[in-house]
């Protein structure tokens, strides 16, 4: 590896739990290892020409779970707001926001289309008036819980313990 790909490497290495000691496992195995949750910088308004949808997606791109629904709501994806991307590999919530969609038919017609279906889902957790689209970027930012496979009981333990002086545990 050149010095240039190790300096890149090291530049982009998540900050450990234990004392600069990285915690062995796997991640990401399953959707289920990865959760995301959007924080909304502000509450749908109830009322306006858009309709914000708070959907729950699993193992779909932000950019085809907004396909999908568009499709289902018969809206241009083009025109689908959304505060920013998330992971494919993941279980997450976002809120996404749908020019002249009824918030009463957001939830029946993606559930019509069978978009909760399979094992890349995405379903509907709730929906309400706004009267502006959602921009990249309107969010307080976002929640995250990583499950990590396959770690040995003693590290484990030693982690609870790192965690527990964080308050974080």
């Amino acid at each position: 590896m050149s010095d240039e790909h190790a300096r890149d490497a090291r530049a982009v290495r998540p900050p450990t739990l234990l004392g600069g000691e990285a915690l062995p496992g796997l991640t990401k195995t399953e959707p289920e290892d990865f959760r995301v949750e959007e924080l909304p910088a502000y509450a749908p308004a109830g009322e306006g020409e858009h309709c914000f949808v708070h959907v729950e997606k699993r193992d779909l791109s932000t950019r085809e779970a907004v396909r999908r629904l568009a499709r289902a709501l018969d809206v241009a994806p083009r025109d689908v707001g959304t505060a920013g991307q998330k992971d494919r590999r993941a279980i997450t919530t976002q809120w996404m926001s749908f020019p002249g969609v009824d918030p009463a038919d957001a939830t029946a017609r993606a559930a019509d289309a069978g978009l909760g279906e399979g094992e890349a889902w995405l379903r509907v957790l709730d929906a309400a008036r706004h009267p502006k689209k959602l921009k990249t970027g309107h969010l307080r930012g976002n929640r995250f819980v990583l499950r990590v496979r396959g770690v040995d009981a003693a590290r484990e333990a030693e982690a609870d313990r790192r965690l527990a002086e964080l308050g974080t545990a």
